[in-house]
């Protein structure tokens, strides 16, 4: 069972009415340090981008062999001359714009465009723990509001390992894959293509699920899609959980809105109850 702490509000109860979540994008995230694949991978895209150029380069010295146009020759001067790749691979494609009008892109541009997908990538955050006092206060209205109980089974999002996701806990950058990225690539009619890293790929993983020790006591696991948006819900809901200090009437407004899901009369109801002579929290069900 997995848990979505929640304040009450009209997209609370979008939850059960409509039967769907809102995914966030990256930038709606509480950890500032998350999702980067450029600084986990950096050496080896650095890499990858010289190697690219390089290979741009070479393509287009065979190309004056073997068409003898004076303007490339030109070209290849004016390269020669050049003091670094980077600035080589300038000349080479101002020139093939403008003598060929075609846009050779930087090699850096490709991973930049991984890093934007991951910032779109969607995220809809779940706890394994629905007793935190501080996911409580964060996100449960200060314990007014409710925790949802997600089920996890085979037909759905969250019984999916490649779309629900366990969060690590790390203050370092994860490792890199050494094998590379899993990118797919998209040829048009034109002849242009795009390149896209493949959503299970071993590092898109790891920037969308590692975040600093700071947010350990979430016990997070996040349910993923390709894009941010509204998606049907990604498990069955099972609990409804009254925060401590919840009012009777927000507990009558969830119970009804829990007999308009076709799955009701399974679903179980708690009380968040304080524990006799502790600090710690529990949970009572509610037989009726």
């Amino acid at each position: 069972m997995l848990y979505k702490y929640r304040g009450n509000s009209e997209y609370t109860d979008k939850i059960f009415t409509e039967q769907k979540v809102w995914l966030s994008n990256a930038k709606g995230l509480n950890d500032p340090f998350e999702c980067t694949i450029q600084e986990i991978a950096e050496e080896y895209i650095n890499e990858q981008v010289k190697v690219m150029k390089e290979m741009h380069l070479m393509g287009f010295i065979q190309s004056i062999k073997l068409s003898h146009d004076p303007s490339k020759t030109v070209v290849l001067k004016k390269i020669k001359k050049a003091l670094d790749l980077d600035e080589k691979h300038t000349i080479l494609q101002k020139a093939y714009l403008k003598h060929s009008k075609i846009k050779i892109t930087n090699p850096i541009d490709t991973f930049k465009n991984f890093d934007k997908q991951l910032q779109n990538v969607g995220i809809f955050s779940l706890s394994e723990d629905p007793l935190n006092e501080l996911m409580w206060a964060h996100y449960g209205e200060n314990s007014y509001g409710i925790a949802i109980g997600f089920s996890e089974s085979a037909d759905k999002a969250l019984g999916n390992c490649e779309k629900c996701l366990k969060v690590n806990y790390a203050d370092e950058l994860p490792k890199f894959d050494s094998n590379g990225f899993l990118v797919e690539t998209k040829v048009y009619s034109n002849g242009r293509n795009s390149q896209k890293i493949a959503l299970n790929d071993p590092t898109f993983i790891k920037a969308i699920t590692t975040k600093s020790k700071s947010w350990e006591y979430e016990k997070e696991w996040r349910y993923i899609e390709e894009n941010a948006g509204t998606y049907p819900l990604p498990g069955k809901i099972s609990e409804i959980i009254f925060g401590l200090r919840i009012e009777n009437e927000m507990i009558s407004k969830y119970r009804k809105l829990v007999k308009t899901l076709p799955n009701s009369n399974e679903i179980k109801f708690f009380n968040v109850e304080k524990v006799k002579n502790s600090n710690k929290l529990g949970l009572k069900e509610l037989t009726n």
